[in-house]
């Protein structure tokens, strides 16, 4: 384990408080700003959306030019009351489109993604 207080700094220059911790597969090993926090357990929130997107590409199930057809029903946003492409899709954190890309994924197919990405303890439910 690699401590990299350079994150940290940035983080607060952003007003952020937050961990990067990241694995280096060719060198086994872990890189973070804070090695404590990153063992504690947080909701991911709209940081899925990474992981979803990659889920959604992986699948085949959407792509760089994926376009979401707004229904014409009331969001909770007014800004995701339109048809959008993944690209603003994620910009917006758009919730509804990306309910959408983990539906068409599918709950064994997520699960699966998430295990083998050792993304963390995630209940997928269907």
């Amino acid at each position: 384990m690699v401590y990299q207080p350079q994150w940290h700094a940035t983080l607060e220059e952003s007003h952020l408080k937050g961990v990067i911790l990241l694995f280096d597969f060719k060198e086994n090993t872990f890189y973070s700003n804070d090695f404590e926090r990153a063992r504690k357990g947080f909701l991911p929130a709209s940081t899925f959306k990474i992981f979803n997107t990659m889920a959604g590409l992986q699948a085949g199930v959407v792509d760089t030019n994926y376009v979401f057809a707004w229904d014409g029903s009331k969001m909770r946003l007014a800004q995701w009351e339109r048809d959008m492409t993944l690209k603003q899709a994620f910009q917006l954190s758009c919730v509804p489109c990306y309910q959408e890309i983990a539906r068409k994924v599918g709950a064994k197919q997520m699960r699966n993604y998430l295990q083998s990405s050792f993304y963390g303890h995630m209940e997928v439910n269907n």
